[in-house]
């Protein structure tokens, strides 16, 4: 959605929609899409929103997955309006700061451009996985990664 919190994006915007938005979407491991400020940033595996807690049991980077009670964030804002600077969770390279949240950032200190996120899913005829990269339209790939879905038969994607 539009309207975010601060502590999920990489800029200085103020907090507007509240935790409880993104927090029951945790719980029921709904995937939260982002695309309020002008970069590109994801999240690893959270079982906390509102406190930026990885999740223990999955806290690759490049995995993820979303099962009631984790997800993971991201915020895909690059379509061409301007690029904001990555001014939270210094420093600028991987591990990024905060509570380590965050796997993936794409902004002007990492060389960013234009682009969009492209996710596919059922890949190699597994309905839980699924395969997303982010790619800028000069064709470099800056986030690459996995979900692997646990949430019951009845609401598989």
């Amino acid at each position: 959605w539009h309207m975010v919190m601060n502590g999920m994006q990489i800029n200085s915007f103020p907090d507007i929609t509240g935790w409880e938005v993104y927090e029951e979407c945790r719980k029921g491991g709904a995937i939260v899409a982002n695309g309020h400020a002008h970069n590109y940033s994801r999240t690893k595996t959270l079982v906390s929103i509102e406190n930026q807690i990885i999740d223990p049991e999955w806290p690759e980077p490049n995995n993820v997955r979303v099962a009631n009670g984790s997800t993971f964030v991201f915020v895909s804002g690059l379509g061409g309006a301007g690029i904001h600077h990555h001014e939270r969770c210094l420093p600028t390279t991987y591990p990024y700061g905060c509570n380590g949240e965050w796997a993936s950032i794409y902004a002007p200190s990492q060389g960013a451009n234009y682009g969009a996120l492209f996710c596919s899913f059922y890949v190699d005829d597994q309905p839980d996985k699924a395969y997303c990269y982010f790619k800028d339209i000069d064709g470099n790939i800056p986030d690459k990664f996995t979900i692997t879905n646990f949430i019951t038969e009845q609401r598989r994607w």
